[in-house]
């Protein structure tokens, strides 16, 4: 009985496929597994140098917001002193503005008080400036007037008390001897000394200088033990 060759020749095949797939080690590894290792790799050195990247940015972003909150606290620091620098200035411009006036109101008020004086003590009538006077220390900020003969006694004053005193001793440190129109500086007390026409005394007006808060203002505070005259001719 004949063979038949097809039915001899399967088991050979198939050994041999067999045999080249047992014994061949690429059949094993196919190149779509060898790709993503290679990916792998990649990313991984993507993501690192992409960390240093980011970390550089960081360090160069947080040393770029300290410049900049450095140079605005100098900027700011820097306008501040402009501002107060400024406000002094403006504040002792307006405070040398308020005495020259203050001080030309009390020249002229010194010069009406002067006037009358003179005529009352011409006259030698004293009381009739009396009531004019007190209503002056009543109404405004002025708190004492007298009158002083030529020997320099305090013949009427608004402070009763200071009548008949020498004038030295009622107004210890006022310029009553002088020659021309005074306004004389005591602390908050500016004190006007007026000479009468023909010798004849001299009146004496005494200003308390209204209070001004000099720290509101920006100015440094008053020396209060230092007195400063200040004359003007008639």
């Amino acid at each position: 009985m004949a063979s038949d060759p097809l039915k001899s020749s399967k088991p050979a095949s198939d050994s041999a496929s067999a045999g080249v797939s047992s014994t061949d080690p690429l059949s094993s590894t196919s190149p779509a597994s060898a790709t993503p290792a290679v990916k792998e790799s990649w990313m991984r050195r993507r993501i690192l140098n992409g960390n240093r990247l980011h970390k550089w940015l960081i360090v160069v972003l947080a040393l770029g917001c300290v410049g900049l909150y450095g140079f605005h606290v100098v900027a700011t620091h820097q306008l501040e002193e402009e501002i107060a620098a400024e406000r002094a200035t403006l504040a002792t411009q307006a405070n040398l503005a308020v005495e020259d006036q203050m001080q030309a109101s009390l020249r002229v008020a010194g010069l009406g008080l002067s006037w009358a004086a003179t005529q009352a003590m011409q006259r030698e009538d004293l009381t009739s400036i009396d009531a004019h006077t007190a209503r002056m220390v009543k109404e405004g900020p002025v708190t004492l007037i007298a009158v002083l003969d030529s020997d320099g006694v305090v013949r009427v004053a608004t402070n009763k008390k200071l009548e008949g005193k020498a004038g030295a001793t009622a107004f210890a440190g006022a310029p009553l001897t002088a020659t021309d129109l005074t306004v004389w500086e005591s602390g908050a007390e500016m004190t006007v000394v007026a000479p009468l026409e023909f010798t004849l005394g001299t009146a004496v007006l005494v200003y308390d200088r209204p209070s001004i808060d000099r720290a509101a203002l920006g100015l440094p505070p008053a020396d209060t033990d230092t007195d400063t005259d200040t004359a003007a001719a008639e």
